[in-house]
């Protein structure tokens, strides 16, 4: 209902006096914000603090189709416990999530245009604590690392991921064309990877997840135009390494000296062979 809402506070006792400090945000609306929170860049990981009470706010653009991520992680390690809330342009939530640690959070095929917003808060209200975040856009400008970005087609490179990280590639694609993606974790630990492949419109083609590696694939590509790979943590909590492979066809490859012609060879793990 529209209107003038209104908020009590009392000891629950109505016997004991005290002091208190309190945040209040409303979705949608304007909203008086510090240095660190406020508009989100895609693909960049940064850093964030809450006092106890506080509650940040970080937005968004998108149009309708398109899909987001968002990961974070307590970098506190005591009672602090991240609670992250996602709401539409209509102040409608669409999501949320809470640990002791972290999360990765998603959406895809947003049904609106407009300003989304985040809000990140301790479960409690009682703890304070320090955490990272990354979020991604899809599609949208990305700001990327130099172990990011563009794929060649035939070559296995190696990554990282640190906690809360989301690693984003892209490549190009006419319609009919395939593609395949392979990964291996190289970190032997409780790291996860989780992979999804994009279009070019930001709809969710195919994602996949395991303790070790998987490898993707898509054929009779529907569009043109630059489809994108984002590899995280399942959880957003664990660090770890990664080897990959990207392979498209048709496309001229980058080979190493047995692939191209029938011989024998060695496939080692993540590693997609063409002859």
């Amino acid at each position: 209902v529209q209107g003038t809402y209104t908020m009590t506070l009392s000891d629950s006792t109505g016997e004991y006096a005290g002091n208190y400090n309190y945040t209040f945000v409303k979705t949608r609306g304007p909203q008086t914000l510090n240095s660190t929170e406020g508009a989100l860049t895609s693909g960049v990981t940064k850093s964030g603090s809450i006092v106890a009470a506080d509650i940040d706010v970080f937005t968004f653009q998108a149009a309708v189709g398109e899909s987001m991520q968002f990961s974070f992680y307590d970098t506190t390690y005591n009672e602090f416990s991240p609670w992250v809330k996602i709401f539409d342009p209509t102040g409608k939530l669409l999501t949320q999530g809470s640990t002791g640690d972290g999360l990765s959070l998603s959406l895809t095929a947003l049904k609106l245009a407009g300003t989304y917003t985040i809000t990140l808060s301790d479960k409690s209200g009682v703890y304070a604590g320090t955490y990272d975040y990354t979020f991604v856009k899809t599609p949208g400008p990305q700001t990327l690392n130099n172990t990011e970005g563009a794929l060649t087609s035939g070559v296995t490179k190696s990554g990282m991921i640190v906690s809360a990280d989301i690693d984003v590639f892209t490549f190009q694609a006419a319609v009919g064309e395939s593609m395949q993606f392979s990964f291996y974790d190289t970190t032997y630990n409780e790291f996860s990877p989780w992979v999804k492949i994009f279009d070019p419109t930001g709809k969710l083609l195919t994602q996949g997840s395991t303790g070790d590696g998987l490898s993707l694939s898509l054929t009779a590509l529907k569009l043109a135009g630059t489809y994108t790979i984002t590899l995280c943590d399942r959880s957003g909590v664990y660090a770890g390494l990664y080897n990959y492979t990207f392979v498209k066809t048709p496309i001229a490859h980058v080979f190493n000296t047995l692939k191209g012609t029938a011989a024998s060879g060695l496939i080692e793990s993540d590693l997609l062979e063409i002859v």
